[in-house]
């Protein structure tokens, strides 16, 4: 893909493995990441439609008082990040979200009841692998990070389809990765 100005409609392409999941022989953790090979390291782990992404950022602003080359001071505003990410809405759900949805404190399993909204603090340590994808099937770039899943919004229920919205936290961690292929 070429580093020049173009306009650009992006699909987004989602894959998240909760830390624990054995993959490939291997159990995902911080420190261990599955590789693409086979590819159902993945695709097993496809988190559904993705019908928009927003991005999710926060930062604390902090004021100085710097001295001016015209004498005296001058206030300037220092912003550094404290929290970057994804918002994701999809129209599919699955047990993640069913999980956050519930406050439930392992995966749901057919069959076997839960003590519903156990978990106060509700989110799914795991890592994403996220595809921004053109309309000719090739990828703006490739990012895979340390994430932190939450349920943003509760769906609601009505006559309509029910359309989640997730957010992904970037958690600092050496493995994370942006990529823009060649």
């Amino acid at each position: 893909m070429s580093l020049t100005n173009s306009r650009r409609l992006k699909g987004a392409f989602v894959y998240f493995i909760p830390f624990g999941v054995t993959v490939d022989s291997a159990t995902v953790s911080a420190t261990s990441w599955p590789d693409n090979d086979p590819t159902t390291n993945w695709t097993d782990y496809a988190f559904g439609c993705i019908e928009n992404v927003q991005p999710m950022r926060e930062a604390d602003t902090e004021s100085l008082l710097c001295p001016s080359p015209d004498g005296g001071y001058i206030l300037e505003d220092e912003q550094r990040a404290t929290k970057d990410g994804w918002m994701m809405q999809t129209n599919k759900y699955n047990e993640l979200i069913d999980r956050l949805e519930y406050g439930l404190a392992s995966t749901p399993v057919a069959g076997v009841p839960q003590t519903p909204f156990a978990e106060r603090d509700r989110y799914v340590d795991g890592v994403v692998l996220i595809q921004a994808r053109g309309l000719d099937g090739t990828d703006y770039h490739v990012e895979q990070w340390h994430a932190r899943l939450r349920l943003a919004t509760v769906p609601e229920w009505g006559n309509s389809t029910s359309k989640p919205v997730v957010s992904f936290q970037c958690l600092q961690n050496d493995l994370n990765t942006f990529e823009i292929p060649s």
